[in-house]
Parts: C-alpha cells; structure tokens; sequence
C-alpha cells in the first residue's frame, strides 16, 4: 500500500494552498432592545444565515455564526439574508451591503419577535405626531398674541424656513402648510427609530429615549445637551487617529513576523527534503518536528511528516500524525464541507493504510469506510475529480476485507475499483493502468486463497499485460512489478503442480530482479534470493 500513500499525499497538499483562499465573515444573530428592555442582550440560537456563494449557517447557543466565502465577494460586499420561526430582521438594509474583508467588528443581525416592528412603529409614529401637533399649537398660539413673543417666533421662522415671512398670517399659513406634511414626517421618524438597536447605542441615548417614550420630548433633549457632542466627537476622532498609526504599525510588524516565521517553516521543510535526497533521514525528521514545532495547526505539514514517517516504517508516530491532521481537517469541514471532505477523506485513506500495515483492521476498515462514503458523494457531483479518490478507497477496503477473510465483499470493492480505473484508464492510460494492474494482482491474490485458480491466472495474467506494456515506456518503476506478478504466478503454478510453468514465471521474474539487482542490490538482492528459494521448491515438488 506504499504507492497509495504516495497518491493520497498528493490530493491532501493539493488541497491546502486553497484553503489559504477563504474569507471568513463572523457574526451574531441579537434580539433588538433585549438589553434595553431587559437588563441583559439576548443572544439568538438556530437563526438561519445566508448569502451567495456561501454555505448556510446556523447560529450557536451564543447567537454566533461564520459564513465562509471560498473568494473574496464581487467588490467587497455580500447580502445577507437572515431568517428564525417566530423573529423577523430588523437591519435588512444594513444586511444588503455588508462589507466582508477589512471588517474590524464581527457582523451583527438584529432580530426581534414577529409583530414587534409594526407595534414599535406605530408607538413611535404616535409620539412624533403628537410632539409635531403640541409644537403646532404652541405656535399657533403664539402667532394669536401680540408682542415679543410673536415678533420673536416670525424672525426665527424667516431664518428655519429661509423665506419672507412680514406678518403673522403669513407665518399661521406657513404651519398650516407644514401641518398637512406632519403625518408624513412622523411616519419618516418612526420608520427611522424602530429600526435602532437601542442596546447598541450610549447610555445618554438611551436615556434620551427613555424620555421620548414618556412623551417628554424637552426632557430627551435636556438629556441630549448635557454631552457635549461636538467636543466628544472631536476628541475621539483625534485619539482614533492616533490609535490607528498605532495599530496599523503593530499589524505590520505582526504580519513580517509571520511572513518570517513562515519562511523559516518553509525552510525547515526544504532541509528535510533535502536531507531525504542524501539518506539522512535522522536530520530530515529533526527539521520535520522544529517546523511542526512553531506550525503545529499547518495540516498539509502534518500530512508530509507523517508520510515520511511511514517511509521510514515508523507506523505508529505516522499514524499519530495523520489522526491530528484528520481531526483538523474535520473541524474546518463543518462549516466549509466542500472544501476540506476531500481532505478528511484523502487522509481517512493514508489512514486506512497505515492501520493495514499495522494489522489494525478493524480501524483500517472504519477510515476506508467514512472515506468511501465521502466520496461516493462527491463523485455523485464531480465524477472526473473524486472518481481516482474512490477507486483508492475501494483497492484498500479490498485489501482489509480479504485480510479478515470476507471475500465476498473484498471481491465486490475490488471490482468496483476495477471497473472505474478501467474507465479513467481510457482518457489517462498512463496515471490509471497502474491501478488497474494493482487491482487486478490483488484479485487474482485472493482467488488464490479461495482457490479459485482460473479466476487468478486470468486476472494475473491481465496485470501482467498492463505492466509489461507500461515497463516498455518506464521500466524503472514498472519491471519490478512485473516481476512481482511473474512471482505470484509462479507461486499459483507450485500450489497447482504446474512446476513447468512455476519455473517459466519464476524464471522471468529471476532474470528481471537480477538486473535490476546491478544498480540497486540493497533493495532487490533479498528478492533475487527469495526468486531462487522459490525455483529451488519447484525442483524439490518435481523430484517428490
């Protein structure tokens, strides 16, 4: 199962740079004025979030959600659509124009029971028209007397209005006229206040409110004039500025250490491969952990060390290393399962793997399957680009079925593998006939076992005609594999007596290893010797 490891680490680190891509929009879902009312902000769980080319969200016990935008929004700004049983949005326009990146406060929806923002409304709609006809009628009034007091209204109306006004009639006509636009501004004010969140506005606001829903206008404004607005609003303007040189600094600086920090893990991880190249493998692994050291949430890393390890034969450590990866990859896929399921499924088969190297078949058996069901449904939506990830799947469960002897189903995974590398293999002969071969000798293995002998010799034999025609083209990686197969014929013939033809497959799979044993003896010597062990069992079952 090596050369799988070697597919499946291929599909993770493909997809980690694009997790790089992502945008994140955080947010809470609050009940509008609940602290205002209520003494404490109620949180609103089970709140539906959406926007376009983001997945759906629900919001958590503490009201929070995070939508994940794989790119950034067409010129920076998403919709937002928010809906719960019972509630409706109270900041829909503020929700038509988020703004996504740069975003220094998570984004809040405000949402209030069913029915409120109509009785809110229409209170408030009544305090403004009751406030604009006593103001009417104090005027009116005053406009009825003689003296100062009149004299006084007219000259500040000739400013307020920015006309002449040179008699008392014309100024009652003038309010008259504003009269008939009172109901229409009231409206305006209350479509203005109710949809405020008072819990986010300032003690003296609320206060002020509080004062306009008693109907006391003249005390909302006391309470108003008691801050001084235009110094506050000055003095804070001034001190944000200074504050934002500060920040914007420290952001820079932040960001060139991490730039640094990433930098120096990159080359942490080019000394390991380069160490691997020169068979110090010890030096190798020593840059692999101080790179995991100071990026230990990098899961591609995670992924890397870990097939190293298991290059290495150090099962148990690569193992350790693919669970935190998969454990990763499954937090990041529950709220962007598009984006990390094929992770979690490429790694649940590294996994799968290393648990049959480790005989651990029953764990070997639950990774294939979650991996398998992750694929099947992806491949039901992106056939060419999950179909190879399905066909591995199926090759290992094949093989952890016939380790625990249920050939039924190892013969059913087995040629379902079959039949999709068979068809991948006919637009991309040269990266699936491997496959094919490969689940073709594990076939005709287990038909060995079952003693299914026709079976076998068919299905070596078709591997055999695969490897032998990949070996013309690239007989570095693929003679050794038709040796392997000569071997397992050579070992079907011995069981059947067939020592005739035992000798001719084991004799070519001999002549190919002792070549191959010229330029790399410490890899292929034991296999020469083990060829020669098994054409020394054939002459003894002749001569028996």
């Amino acid at each position: 199962m090596k050369n799988l490891l070697t597919l499946t680490l291929l599909i993770i680190t493909a997809f980690h740079p694009q997790a790089q891509q992502d945008i994140n929009l955080p947010g809470t879902v609050v009940e509008q004025n609940s602290q205002f009312n209520t003494g404490k902000v109620n949180y609103l769980s089970n709140a539906q979030i959406k926007s376009p080319g983001a997945n759906p969200q629900l919001s958590d016990a503490h009201g929070k959600f995070t939508l994940v935008f794989p790119d950034k929004p067409f010129g920076n700004i998403a919709t937002i659509y928010a809906s719960k049983s019972g509630y409706e949005t109270v900041n829909e326009e503020e929700l038509k124009k988020a703004a996504v990146l740069g975003r220094r406060v998570p984004l809040k929806v405000v949402m209030c029971q069913a029915g409120q923002l109509y009785e809110n409304q229409v209170a408030y709609y009544k305090i403004a028209r009751d406030a604009t006809l006593a103001s009417h009628r104090e005027r009116m009034a005053i406009l009825q007397k003689e003296g100062r007091e009149k004299d006084r209204l007219i000259a500040e109306m000739r400013v307020e209005f920015n006309q002449e006004i040179a008699t008392a009639e014309q100024a009652r006509e003038l309010l008259a006229q504003q009269l008939e636009v009172a109901e229409q501004r009231a409206q305006e004010l209350a479509d203005k206040f109710v949809t405020v969140n008072l819990d986010d506005q300032s003690e003296s606001y609320q206060r002020a409110f509080r004062a306009f829903l008693a109907k006391d206008i003249d005390g909302a404004l006391t309470i108003l004039d008691s801050v001084d607005l235009e110094y506050r609003l000055a003095a804070n303007t001034t001190e944000k500025k200074k504050e934002e040189a500060i920040v914007e600094e420290m952001q820079k600086s932040i960001a060139n250490r991490d730039e640094q920090i990433a930098q120096d893990v990159n080359q942490c991880v080019f000394k390991a491969r380069l160490f691997i190249l020169k068979y110090e493998f010890a030096e190798a692994e020593k840059m692999f952990e101080l790179a995991l050291r100071y990026a230990p949430e990098d899961e591609g890393l995670l992924v890397e060390f870990a097939y190293f390890l298991a290059e290495q034969n150090r099962d148990k450590k690569a193992v350790q290393l693919y669970e935190q990866a998969l454990n990763k990859y499954r937090v990041l896929a529950v709220d962007n399962p598009e984006q990390f399921e094929p992770a979690v499924a490429a790694t649940q088969i590294n996994l799968g793997s290393m648990y049959y190297t480790l005989n651990k078949f029953q764990e070997a058996e639950i990774a294939y399957m979650e991996s398998l069901k992750i694929c099947q449904k992806l491949a039901s939506t992106h056939q060419d680009r999950f179909e190879p990830d399905l066909a591995y799947t199926l090759i290992g469960l094949g093989l952890v079925f016939s380790a625990k002897n249920q050939y039924e189903n190892a013969e059913a995974a087995y040629q379902q593998a079959l039949e999709i590398t068979k068809r991948l293999a006919q637009d991309n002969p040269q990266h699936f006939e491997p496959d094919m071969a490969t689940t073709l000798n594990n076939l005709g293995s287990m038909y060995v076992e079952l003693n299914a002998y026709t079976l076998a010799e068919a299905a070596f034999k078709q591997a055999l005609e695969i490897r032998k025609r990949l070996a013309q083209d690239n007989p570095e990686r693929f003679e050794p594999e038709v040796a392997g197969v000569q071997n397992n014929l050579g070992a079907m013939y011995t069981e059947l007596n067939a020592y005739e033809a035992a000798e001719a497959a084991y004799q070519q799979a001999l002549e190919i290893r002792k070549r191959l044993a010229q330029d790399k003896p410490e890899r292929f010597e034991p296999e020469v010797a083990g060829t020669q062990e098994n054409l020394g069992m054939v002459e003894a079952g002749r001569s028996a």
